[in-house]
């Protein structure tokens, strides 16, 4: 299975995640399901080879479409996801700047990034259900507490400690069987793997704690 259709079957997943969730209506899936899939698809792209100036071009028109869309009409289960390939757009064009023109891109993505994250998501929303509380608890405090490592190790890499702190979080996540996982947080904790998987790109020391973050991701794109 090539890159391109990894991205899409990802997508896909998210889709159906969604409609299981909250319903939102076929419009509003219709109207995020393009830019989502432009960006994935060229973040899989720039993997195998440097994106152009062109190609850069039109991951900067997928994003700014993102922006445009108004706070209300963001499905809550996309915030992560989308805060996601935000980070994972800035620090792969980070990555290798010369010859390209990465700073209209990298300053929309921080934009875009900085908007979902305003956002009220259900992890600040979600209601403790009846019976299953400590599995929520759980959930919140392992998410908080990668959120909280990622954001102070934003233009930095992650230090030893926290590269283990954040592989011992993840297994909290694993270890949550699939019919326990709180429904409305899947978009959520999908983003955040995605993100410490980019943070622990080409990092030897890290490489442990990316298997898992890719684990996870994994796990919470299959249940439905």
């Amino acid at each position: 299975m090539n890159k391109t259709v990894c991205a899409l079957c990802v997508f896909v997943l998210l889709l159906v995640t969604l409609s299981v969730q909250a319903a939102p209506s076929q419009d509003t899936l219709k109207k995020f399901e393009t830019p989502i899939m432009g960006i994935n698809d060229l973040i899989e792209k720039e993997r195998v080879k440097l994106l152009t100036n062109n190609e850069i071009a039109q991951l900067t028109k997928h994003m700014k479409t993102l922006l445009g869309f108004p706070d209300k009409d963001f499905p809550s289960e996309l915030l992560g996801h989308v805060e996601g390939i935000a980070i994972t757009v800035r620090e792969m064009l980070k990555m290798h700047q010369s010859g390209r023109d990465i700073e209209v891109a990298v300053k929309t993505a921080e934009m875009l990034r900085a908007k979902v994250v305003a956002i009220p998501s259900e992890i600040q929303r979600s209601q403790v259900v009846a019976g299953n509380s400590k599995i929520l608890d759980q959930v919140k405090t392992a998410v908080l507490g990668i959120n909280y490592i990622t954001e102070h190790s934003i233009g930095r890499d992650m230090t030893s400690s926290e590269i283990k702190k954040v592989g011992q979080y993840i297994s909290i996540l694993l270890k949550i069987s699939d019919k326990d996982f709180p429904r409305e947080l899947l978009g959520h904790v999908e983003g955040i793997s995605i993100v410490v998987r980019e943070k622990l790109t080409d990092k030897p020391d890290g490489a442990q704690t990316r298997a898992l973050a890719e684990k996870l991701r994994a796990k919470v794109s299959a249940i439905e």
